[in-house]
């Protein structure tokens, strides 16, 4: 259950990112002549193919092989994770703004309970 909303947010935004760029998918990230003419930038761009690649082994081997608390410590370094969040805040609709608000109060509850439970010698999850 702890590591819920990182696996639900991950497999969402990765999901967004295929389908926006099938393209580059298909080509696996070598861009084409015409596509850097029209090159979109931020969590869109060419440059974040190889970090959504990253993202997508370490979500399938998270999920199939490794503990919750790796899931969630490993995740919460991934910088991918955070582009994806900003994008959604940045560039949809007020209800979409909404979940990413919630996304964002999360990382930050949980990256100061870990805090505290690390300090403790408490395992964090």
């Amino acid at each position: 259950m702890l590591a819920a909303p990182t696996i639900v947010f991950s497999s969402i935004s990765i999901l967004w990112y295929l389908r926006q760029r099938w393209a580059l998918v298909l080509r696996l990230g070598v861009p084409s002549a015409a596509a850097e003419k029209s090159n979109p930038i931020g969590y869109f761009g060419d440059s974040v193919f190889p970090y959504i690649v990253l993202w997508s082994v370490m979500l399938l081997s998270g999920v199939f092989v490794a503990h919750v608390q790796v899931i969630t410590r490993v995740f919460s370094s991934l910088p991918v994770l955070y582009w994806a969040a900003a994008e959604v805040y940045l560039t949809t609709s007020p209800s979409s703004r909404h979940w990413a608000r919630v996304w964002f109060t999360f990382c930050v509850f949980y990256s100061a309970i870990t805090s505290v439970l690390f300090a403790n010698f408490y395992p964090p999850a």
